[in-house]
């Protein structure tokens, strides 16, 4: 330790390395704090000379990696009496540091990220996992305003800076160096590795103390959390996501409902959605499928007593029952109610079969042994000794059902004996298909039960009082309706309005766009790619708009391929041209409509070489021009037409 003159006002400590800097710099930042706490309970005592005392006139100290600048006042402690006390300071053991804790959530999408896990021989992810799940400490500030030093962190974290600095790094870059990890504050020159980025500001010149970060901080990097929380839907295991953040907790419903008596016994735990809400909720993203629909969802045991009346009252038929395969607790219904009739179940559809298999082997169904028979054995039964569960019930092409209904199964044929259930609505833009099968159930002699005045189906969603329950347990400051047609989003949106909600904090958002929460306030802030990606072949998303729309008109017009040789020095034609027709016509059977076309290719041709034009573009658009407009003229279609020139 040694001590260096800095003006009339300061000390400079010089010491042995980081580590013996940190345990100085706690030492000093503890004694500071108990001289002013006894200076402000009796300044008498405080005006006693003592080692104590001596540190109620340090007015700031800032350390660095080998150095505590001591700043005081010399009329409150001398130097020498400070230097003696800062020498006989315990610092051979820890002391306690600063306790304030500052999270700071990280985005890791750094372009080094893949070179500092090579260094470190782990796995990307292993690296944002260690870079997160280890609390940092600011040893100093330097560099630049604001930018702090992290240490303390995943001892693994030592790696060299880059060969070559960057010359810019963005504001809020997130990075490593040797064994420190730092934030950048503003976009500036720089050689760390860097991991990812956050919007936290790290420097504000109007804030008190502008720099974020101060020596002693414990600093938690991508604390981000997650909670899971139990709701009713029409699949097993549905929950809501609590999702916390710094600035509070985003709340997403997912889809859910109200089901007081569930099939399962599990009831959606109102108690933790009200705790979280308690707590504090930012945002509450809310699913709006029927907010349009007044007062609760019925409850899904109202399909099992409707269900058991319908195996009581037709005994004397087979029984095809449609539903959604991830309705694992409908599925179960079925099945015990086939199993209380005396009758067998038989599967149909790849997704049911599965989705029972794995239901099954994880507890949550349970089926009698015995209960399932094989498709191919259900002639082996009577029809009334047969529960058929097939999927199709949204009139998908090819599906289970359909090709029941179309007399496409080769095991099963269904008749007067059958009554078909369609226990499922259709969903928007699934009317069409699914009243054509129902058309040709009926067509051919099967009864169709499908209306919903039925019951034989329940929705899984909100309807408008639960909406408003799930709002009032969660008190959200924003809201953002989900899930939805527009209409379905406005309605979610005047349902907060009356729960006092106000129209500023209500948000209706498209696909893409982002929503910006900050301690300023929440705004949309621009979009984000969104949409479909095409995989084609082994590449993901590299089909552009031109290659589709090529694509497009070769599938609806087909393709035309002129073939010609000409003399360019000559000016005639040689050879052709010969004409090739795929997807458009076939040749054989248009050998007029073919030769036609070799003629106005062959007339296109000679004119432009007439006219001295040779430019091998000005030719092939000749040919494409003449041709378009003659084969649209014939056939009102416009096959791409694609001419192969070549000189000889």
């Amino acid at each position: 330790m040694r001590f260096l003159t800095c003006g009339a006002d300061g000390i400079l400590v010089e010491l042995a390395d980081l580590d013996e800097t940190l345990r100085v710099f706690a030492a000093l930042q503890s004694a500071v704090k108990h001289a002013v706490e006894q200076t402000a309970e009796s300044p008498e005592r405080a005006a006693q000379p003592s080692a104590t005392s001596v540190f109620a006139g340090v007015k700031q100290l800032i350390p660095a990696a080998r150095t505590v600048y001591v700043a005081f006042d010399p009329l409150l402690s001398s130097r020498v009496e400070l230097t003696a006390a800062i020498r006989a300071l315990n610092v051979a053991a820890d002391m306690e540091r600063h306790s304030r804790i500052v999270e700071i959530p990280v985005i890791y999408d750094g372009e080094d990220m893949a070179d500092v896990a090579d260094l470190l021989g782990i796995s990307v992810d292993e690296v944002v996992r260690r870079h997160c799940d280890t609390a940092w400490s600011v040893a100093f500030v330097g560099f630049a305003p604001g930018f702090a030093y992290l240490t303390g962190g995943d001892p693994i974290f030592d790696v060299p800076r880059r060969k070559v600095p960057r010359l810019s790094v963005p504001a809020g870059a997130v990075g490593l160096a040797g064994t420190f990890s730092g934030v950048y504050p503003r976009v500036s020159s720089g050689g760390w590795q860097l991991l990812g980025h956050t919007e936290t500001p790290m420097w504000d010149e109007r804030a008190d103390p502008p720099a974020l970060l101060q020596p002693g901080d414990t600093v938690q990097l991508g604390k981000l959390s997650a909670e899971f929380v139990r709701v009713n839907h029409s699949i097993a295991d549905a929950c809501a996501v609590a999702i916390r953040t710094p600035l509070g907790i985003l709340f997403h419903t997912g889809d859910f409902k109200l089901d007081l008596t569930p099939v399962d016994g599990k009831m959606m735990d109102i108690t933790r959605i009200g705790e979280i809400g308690n707590e504090g909720v930012l945002l509450l993203m809310c699913e709006s499928t029927n907010a349009e629909r007044p007062g609760f969802t019925p409850s899904e045991r109202t399909v099992g007593r409707s269900l058991a009346d319908i195996f009581l009252k037709n005994k004397d038929k087979r029984l095809v029952i449609a539903t959604f395969s991830s309705n694992v607790h409908r599925v179960q219904q079925i099945i015990s109610l086939s199993a209380e009739n005396g009758r067998k179940v038989a599967v149909m559809g790849r997704s049911m079969i599965n989705v029972i298999a794995a239901a099954s082997a994880l507890g949550y169904m349970n089926v009698p042994d015995g209960l399932l028979i094989d498709i191919k054995d259900i002639k082996r039964y009577p029809e009334s000794q047969v529960t058929l569960v097939t999927t199709g019930s949204q009139g998908e092409p090819m599906s289970a059902l359909y090709r029941l209904a179309f007399g496409d199964n080769e095991r099963v044929t269904l008749g007067q004996k059958d009554l078909v259930v369609i226990s499922a609505s259709a969903i928007p833009g699934n009317e069409k298909s699914v009243g054509k099968i129902i058309n040709a159930l009926i067509g051919s002699g099967v009864s169709v039960m499908h209306d919903p005045e039925t019951d034989v189906h329940v929705s899984g969603h909100a309807c408008r009082e639960e909406l408003k329950l799930m709002q009032a347990l969660t008190h959200p400051k924003y809201f953002m309706p989900i899930h939805g047609e527009l209409r379905h989003l406005d309605a979610n949106r005047q349902i907060a309005r009356t729960m006092g909600i106000p129209d500023e904090n209500i948000f209706i958002s498209d696909i893409g766009k982002v929503l910006e929460i900050d301690a300023k306030g929440a705004r949309f802030a621009g979009t984000i790619p969104s949409g479909k990606i095409l995989v084609d072949g082994f590449g993901v998303g590299d089909v552009g708009s031109i290659v589709l729309r090529d694509r497009k008109h070769l599938s609806q017009d087909g393709l035309i391929v002129v073939v010609a040789a000409v003399d360019l020095d000559a000016r005639l034609v040689t050879s052709g041209p010969d004409i090739i027709s795929r997807g458009f016509v076939y040749v054989r059977e248009s050998e007029e409509l073919m030769g036609e076309v070799r003629g106005i290719a062959a007339a296109a041709l000679e004119k432009c070489l007439e006219g001295s034009r040779t430019d091998w573009m000005e030719l092939k658009n000749a040919v494409k021009d003449a041709l378009g407009k003659y084969l649209y003229q014939k056939t009102h279609r416009k096959p791409m037409i694609l001419p192969v020139i070549m000189d000889v």
